[in-house]
């Protein structure tokens, strides 16, 4: 406290530097009338009101401006984030596609030894950043999937976390997803192919279902649980790969979804999925059987509104046996895609290699020779 003058009056009063973020901007004198200080003992409640009072909103103010700095300054590295084209050892050169929580773009990975790799970078759209379960399920993915070293899965190179967040280098699969060549083609994809495509397929799920934990030995079962054409990825070098371990669940693994909670494609689901009873293997193998129906007949198998309307139907639907519509299909092919769509899951495939096993013991049958070379020809053919 100390004695000073306004204009010619004696004071008493104080001041204070006020500082942000360890800058000074500015400063605030409180001062009183010395000779209102002599005046009665009451007046003085009245002076310690008014101090406290200024406190208070003093003590907000810097709340408030605080909390405004530090948003301002999350935006920023965000958008800084968002704008980045290099990301730790990864150079971004182009974006790939974005979906409805995260994005993918190309990238070059260089080594401090000169060495290089293209790779694709999956980062969290800017606006769930902050949301924690996601981060979680994002991490989850690349956990999971960098236990999975198979031909038939995408693989995942690294996980780094800059700005706050989590973004995956994964193998980059130079080429289109399953969804885009049904699109492209408006029918049925020739049967060589396709039993071609359910083969790696059902041979990358029966890997992922039966890995097992390195320590223990035991089986990790993992499930993909969005097992759906979008996720199949065809490559210009005759390559077939799952991706998007997104909501893939292992044993081992605590639930980060809440119990009712859908996950995975609608149209995709399992007659079990949509009861609400416990998710397996069998789920995955389900919807391969709906993907293998869809890339035979080039149409969809399913077609739902709501979420609702999905779980009304499934467990009572009719499906058409396939040479039905397509009668150009041997019965023996038939009778694995339809097997594949049992409703009853004790009646389904037990396994991918179950699968895998029938349709090459099919090819041999049917005399299919169809391998890699094919599907280079055909991608090149259409895409290129």
């Amino acid at each position: 406290i100390d004695r000073l003058a306004y204009k010619g009056k004696p004071i008493i009063g104080f001041t204070k530097e006020i500082l942000f973020s360890g800058i000074k901007i500015g400063k605030i004198i409180f001062g009183f009338d010395a000779q209102q200080l002599d005046a009665p003992r009451e007046k003085y409640n009245t002076i310690r009101m008014v101090i406290w009072m200024i406190s208070i909103l003093g003590f907000i103010t810097a709340v408030f401006f605080t909390n405004r700095y530090l948003k301002n300054k999350r935006t920023k590295e965000l958008e800084a984030f968002k704008k980045a084209d290099t990301l730790g050892p990864y150079r971004l050169t182009r974006k790939i596609a974005q979906g409805g929580m995260a994005e993918l773009y190309l990238a070059e990975y260089t080594r401090g030894d000169g060495f290089k790799r293209t790779v694709a970078i999956k980062k969290i759209l800017p606006h769930l950043v902050e949301n924690k379960d996601f981060a979680d399920m994002f991490i989850r993915e690349a956990r999971l999937a960098a236990l999975l070293q198979h031909p038939n899965i995408v693989q995942i190179f690294d996980l780094i976390k800059l700005h706050n967040t989590n973004i995956i280098a994964m193998e980059y699969v130079d080429g289109k997803n399953l969804a885009e060549i049904m699109a492209h083609e408006k029918k049925g994809l020739p049967i060589g192919l396709s039993i071609f495509l359910i083969q790696k397929i059902s041979s990358g799920l029966y890997y992922s279902h039966t890995k097992k934990n390195a320590d223990t030995n035991e089986s990790l079962n993992i499930i993909h649980r969005d097992v759906s054409p979008q996720n199949m990825l065809i490559s210009f070098k005759g390559e077939v790969k799952i991706s998007d371990f997104g909501i893939s669940k292992a044993r081992s693994e605590p639930s980060l979804t809440q119990a009712g909670v859908i996950k995975g494609k609608l149209s995709y689901l399992s007659p079990e999925q949509a009861l609400g009873k416990e998710t397996d293997h069998q789920s995955d193998l389900y919807a391969l059987g709906i993907i293998f129906y869809e890339i035979l007949s080039g149409k969809r198998l399913y077609k739902f509104g709501n979420e609702l309307e999905a779980l009304t139907a499934l467990p009572k639907a009719v499906i058409q046996p396939i040479i039905e519509i397509r009668t150009d299909i041997p019965e023996e092919l038939n009778r694995i895609v339809m097997k594949c769509l049992e409703k009853d899951k004790t009646m389904r495939y037990q396994s991918g290699k179950e699968i895998n096993d029938d349709l090459a013991l099919l090819r041999k049958q049917l005399n299919i020779s169809y391998d890699e070379s094919h599907l280079v020809d055909f991608m090149m053919e259409r895409f290129r």
